[in-house]
């Protein structure tokens, strides 16, 4: 598959990433346009999105483009951001 086509299937895949979710960010060269993909959503449209590296490349390309990356156990984390969320929400 050429670099494009996995640019593109890679850009529809993030198409489906909304605020509020944690995404898996997995590994290799397709994964590496889904993540900076990603790393433009969450900048241009402000997504709060937690993301779940599968690798310390992931990680650090992840963290290069701005997303919120997540290491250790998620647990409880996601519901304690949507209830402070809640409680500063006008």
């Amino acid at each position: 598959m050429s670099d494009r086509h996995k640019e593109l299937a890679a850009r529809k895949a993030v198409e489906y990433s909304g605020d509020g979710m944690v995404v898996g960010l997995g590994t290799g060269s397709t994964a590496e346009f889904a993540i900076r993909a990603l790393g433009e959503r969450v900048k241009a449209e402000g997504l709060e999105i937690q993301c779940v590296p599968t690798s310390e490349a992931s990680a650090a390309l992840g963290e290069q483009v701005g997303l919120d990356i997540q290491t250790g156990p998620a647990r409880g984390r996601r519901s304690a951001r949507l209830r402070h969320r809640a409680m500063t929400a006008g």
